[in-house]
């Protein structure tokens, strides 16, 4: 009996110590792998998830889905996840087989333009793994074709289907499935479970995985900052950008959980700078109203605001993507009042890009800096600006009653901030109210101006609430961006594969509009909250829209001109100004009622000018004929010494209104029909030099003012003999003598103000059709002969109602080709008529309207840029229209025209 105990007792120790051994074997000599050590570190992001198919069927649950499944790319992966479900035989096995083992999703960049997936899967027990494996393959249907290969010892499957192009290749190593529809991605998987040198995403990463996101998310989104800089380069039109390199260089990553909530997307997690926690954005007292909800114009397209007790901690946020100019460093080392300045600003500012215009060169950029004494900040900035400008000179221009100077040094706001607020090739100051502005152009600067008085901004358009409660008021730091705005950029900057793409898929993905994130201090922790909103709104058809008359005033006599939109000082109403065959001048208010009728002599031949005469806030109106200069007050009184006549009974061809230093000292620029060149004051006196100055023949166009930083002043005329004339205001010319383009001109021309206003340069076409550039010095820049079609073509350069944005137009018998400047083609239509009228208005991105006025049939059609008509039943009329657009409405509104009837018209956008 003893043997049979002591036999027994032996038996069972060897039982444990067999047990014990193979258990050993199995979990340490066999290696139970995390799925994220299987992923490559070049991964732009990483998903994780212990839910797969709940996190699915959530994501395609969303409205949202249902259009942005359209897009190829999106499609595929749907696809190759319901593939994955009926390989397995389909009836939610593969939801039975995921739920609660630990699913990594990975993004790859695999080529020039283009991107795949890797799936891995890590089973609790390899038990589990061996079954999923049988059914896996014991599942596999009739059509489909099994393909097994060697990869450094580990098995690889490759799977394919008759109805799929690709075949999808999978191995296991060990506890992890891995699988790709680009067999390299597995087989890098792989190289890392033999080659410890080689990193994955968690080594290389670290910080990402200290610890998880706080929540009940569906699962945790890793970004990497090479990744995410190799997906920017893949997509994009050029490599190198500064995109590229800010993620890069300054190792910008984030952990973010996953959930979807009232039509968003909600990502939150930590956020790491350099691979630590370099920002500190605390929390601050959130104020009543947004501190610059009336400042953000609605052109933006991307906003950054910061709100922090200490202006400098801006500047303490390094940009190692940023090299700063030794000779600019020199400078504001010396000369630069920088505790000062950093003393007068209060923490609060914003920097916003605008949103880029078809065709041109670069976004507006405005930077706003609120300060407790923005006067004195300003004088200071300029005393500065007057100390580096290096022989050049620093001259101000003004817009709005806003002073505006440059300080031409490039990258100015980066070198003050250290690297923050890049892209200002020369910088523009102004200031309004509080707040210092600072733009990348003078033409940024005048746009920003124009919007603030013409309300055109965030917290003045009710549709704009949803941005403009994007931004968190009690965040030290706030990102928006506005995609449908953005759209332009992106377009620009995307390779032409992309472009193709978003192109084609344009209304799906701009069915994500808002995309807004913050940055909080809490701990030692820096966490990120972000939001992507979408709207799903129905495609409007051209055909949906419909214009409708708002007001018809009817006169005695058929109207001749106008109509012309006036500005009412006394309470800001739009008024209307026309002109009958009999001579009388009529004002008319918005609800249709006569202010004045006036009878002159002549018919108006110029744009209505409003001045200030008196210097007091009341607004008088100055016009001309052929035969005189005409000023009138809002009650239709003649102004002092008005009608101001020619010498000699000259008669007038052209005029324009100028206010050199915004004292309202005026002067009056005036062309003959013979092509001379008069100036006077307010009160009809001509000034010394201009009695007058000769021209070789009439101008194409009027005479203007241009004021060039850096240059300084020019009075501009161009004949129509194709010389042009620059001169200074003593009317001695700047260039020598005229320039003399070779051949005859007809069309006005346009000044294309650059970031360097050494660039800015001057933009016209001849009779023949050469698009000629030409700077301010004289030179030509850039000569370009557009295709002729017939001897009887004509060419026209068409400006906005600003003269900021432009068009190229080709006019045949019987068909136009409207051009952008680039002078691509950009839509054609038949249009039979030789007399006829073209107009442009521009009010920011898509909202531009080609207005083409058929004088022989008396029709006024309307298009956008993209050559759809937009009023399926023309207005009737042979007189140029005015249009304006409503920002809170979100709609134009239409002034014409037509025998005896004034017209207004309300159009949706």
């Amino acid at each position: 009996m003893k043997i049979i105990k002591v036999l027994l007792v032996i038996l069972l120790i060897a039982s444990t110590l067999v047990g014990g051994y193979l258990l050993v074997s199995e979990y340490l000599f066999k290696s139970h792998y995390n799925a994220v050590q299987l992923v490559p570190s070049d991964a732009v992001m990483v998903f994780e998830t212990t839910e797969p198919i709940q996190t699915w069927n959530q994501m395609v649950s969303q409205p949202l889905w249902e259009r942005l499944s359209d897009i190829p790319s999106l499609k595929k992966f749907e696809g190759q996840l319901v593939a994955l479900d009926s390989l397995m035989g389909g009836s939610g096995k593969l939801d039975k087989t995921l739920k609660g083992n630990q699913m990594v999703i990975s993004f790859h960049t695999t080529g020039k333009e283009e991107f795949d997936f890797l799936f891995s899967i890590a089973f609790r027990d390899s038990q589990e793994n061996e079954d999923f494996f049988k059914n896996f393959q014991s599942s596999f249907q009739e059509d489909t074709k099994k393909n097994k290969r060697n990869y450094s010892g580990i098995a690889i499957y490759e799977i394919e289907r008759a109805n799929d192009a690709n075949s999808f290749s999978f191995a296991i190593i060990n506890n992890v499935l891995i699988g790709s529809y680009t067999s390299f991605l597995v087989e890098d998987a792989i190289r890392r479970t033999k080659n410890k040198r080689l990193k994955n995403f968690k080594d290389e990463y670290p910080e990402l995985f200290r610890a998880a996101p706080k929540g009940d998310g569906l699962g945790i989104i890793r970004v990497s900052h090479v990744g995410l800089a190799n997906f920017l380069q893949t997509i994009g039109r050029t490599s190198g950008n500064m995109m590229q390199d800010t993620f890069s260089k300054n190792r910008m990553s984030a952990n973010l959980q996953v959930r979807f909530d009232n039509n968003k997307l909600y990502l939150d997690g930590a956020y790491f700078y350099k691979g630590g926690n370099e920002l500190k954005f605390p929390k601050v007292s959130a104020g009543g109203n947004h501190v610059f909800g009336h400042l953000i114009p609605n052109r933006t397209a991307v906003l950054t605001q910061y709100k922090v007790k200490d202006p400098r901690m801006v500047k303490h946020i390094t940009n190692d993507a940023f090299l700063t100019k030794s000779t600019l460093k020199g400078d504001l080392q010396q000369s630069f009042p920088e505790e000062e300045f950093f003393d007068l600003l209060n923490g609060e500012m914003i920097y916003m890009i605008m949103e880029e215009e078809n065709g041109s060169q670069e976004s507006d950029q405005i930077l706003l800096l609120k300060s407790k004494d923005a006067p004195a900040q300003f004088k200071k900035l300029k005393e500065f600006g007057t100390g580096t400008a290096q022989s050049r000179m620093l001259i101000s221009d003004f817009h709005r009653n806003k002073e505006i100077f440059s300080i031409g040094e490039e990258d100015f706001p980066a070198h003050v901030f250290e690297g923050q607020f890049v892209g200002f090739a020369d910088t523009y100051i102004t200031y309004h109210e509080d707040v210092l502005v600072w733009g990348n152009s003078l033409k940024s600067v005048k746009r920003f101006l124009d919007d603030l008085e013409n309300d055109n901004t965030w917290g003045k358009t009710l549709n704009k609430k949803k941005l403009l409660d994007a931004i968190v008021k009690e965040s030290g730091y706030n990102f928006v961006l506005n995609l449908p705005r953005f759209w332009n950029s992106l377009l620009e900057s995307s390779s032409p594969k992309w472009t193709s793409l978003l192109q084609k898929y344009a209304p799906q993905i701009k069915s994500i509009d808002v995309v807004s994130f913050q940055l909080e201090e809490k701990g030692n922790e820096q966490l990120i909250h972000m939001e992507i909103g979408y709207s799903i709104t129905p495609y409007t058809s051209i055909s949906d829209i419909v214009l409708q008359e708002n007001l018809s005033v009817r006169f005695n006599s058929d109207l001749i001109y106008g109509p012309k939109v006036v500005r009412n000082f006394a309470d800001n109403s739009t008024e209307y100004l026309v002109q009958d065959d009999l001579g009388r001048v009529h004002l008319i208010t918005e609800e249709g009622d006569l202010v004045f009728s006036e009878y002159i002599e002549g018919e108006i031949i110029s744009d209505i000018s409003q001045i200030d005469y008196y210097k007091n806030g009341k607004l008088q109106m100055v016009f001309a004929t052929e035969n005189a200069l005409y000023g009138y007050d809002r009650l239709g009184n003649l102004l002092p010494d008005f009608p101001i006549s020619l010498p000699n009974g000259n008669l007038i061809d052209y005029f324009s209104l100028l206010d050199y230093e915004n004292t309202r000292d005026y002067r009056f620029f005036v062309a003959t029909t013979t092509g001379e060149l008069y100036l006077f004051d307010k009160y009809g006196e001509i000034m010394e030099g201009w009695s007058p100055k000769r021209t070789p023949g009439s101008l194409s166009t009027r005479p203007a003012h241009h004021r060039i930083p850096g240059l300084g002043d020019y009075m501009v005329a161009v004949s129509k003999t194709g010389e042009i004339h620059m001169l200074n205001r003593r009317g001695e010319l700047q260039a020598g003598e005229g320039i003399n383009v070779g051949q005859g001109i007809s069309n006005p021309y346009i000044v294309q103000q650059r970031g360097r206003s050494a660039e800015t340069q001057m933009v016209t076409i001849t009779d023949e059709g050469e698009v000629v550039s030409i700077n301010f010095k004289g030179e030509f820049t850039d000569r370009k002969q557009l295709y002729r079609p017939d001897r009887s073509s004509t060419f026209h350069l068409v400006k906005d109602q600003s003269d900021d944005r432009y068009l190229f137009i080709v006019h045949d018998y019987n068909r136009i080709s409207v051009l952008n400047p680039e002078t691509e083609v950009m839509f054609e239509k038949n249009l039979s008529t030789e007399s006829v009228i073209f107009q442009l208005f521009s009010f920011g991105g898509d909202r531009s309207i080609l207005v083409v006025i058929d004088q022989t049939q008396e029709f006024i059609y309307l298009y956008n840029l993209k050559g759809d008509l937009l009023n399926t039943r023309p207005i009737s009329g042979k007189h140029r229209i005015d249009v304006r657009y409503s920002p809170s409405r979100n709609e134009y509104s239409i002034y014409s025209i037509h025998e005896n009837i004034l017209s207004e018209y309300r159009m949706p956008f």
